[in-house]
């Protein structure tokens, strides 16, 4: 795995002097930031709503479709949840100016993906080598 004095050496090192991501304006980085709060907002809504339908009691004579129906909407509640943590910690990346560099690789994500989806922490093929189980998250410096 390549240090931050390798990646400097190389060139392909995407955080500025100042500590900041260089590849992204700050102007980029409110729009985006905006982006994930909204997107929090709305994935809050949808959880509290689903977690507070999916706890109302059963009726015994319809607890079938009833239980596929309670089942399912916590499935979707899970991720809206995990959705929530996700779109957090995109927050902290960008608090701590790290948002848009792949946490596998180090490398700047696109920002058509972060378009995308904006609490992307892999580039696509980093994404896909950690599906596939071959990486491991970087450890931060």
């Amino acid at each position: 795995m390549p240090t931050d004095a390798d990646r400097s050496s190389t060139g392909s090192d995407n955080v500025n002097a100042s500590g900041g991501n260089g590849h992204l304006s700050p102007e980029e980085i409110s729009v985006f930031r905006a982006q994930l709060l909204s997107l929090r907002a709305s994935a809050t809504g949808n959880f509290s709503f689903l977690t507070k339908d999916s706890l109302k009691p059963v009726r015994p004579d319809d607890e079938d479709e009833n239980s596929f129906d309670h089942d399912f909407a916590l499935s979707v509640a899970g991720n809206e949840q995990d959705l929530i943590r996700e779109i957090d910690e995109a927050i902290i990346r960008i608090e701590s100016n790290t948002y848009g560099i792949c946490e596998m690789t180090g490398k700047t994500i696109p920002k058509a993906r972060l378009k995308a989806l904006p609490h992307a922490r892999y580039t696509v093929e980093a994404q896909s080598e950690q599906e596939r189980g071959r990486f491991r998250p970087r450890r931060p410096s």
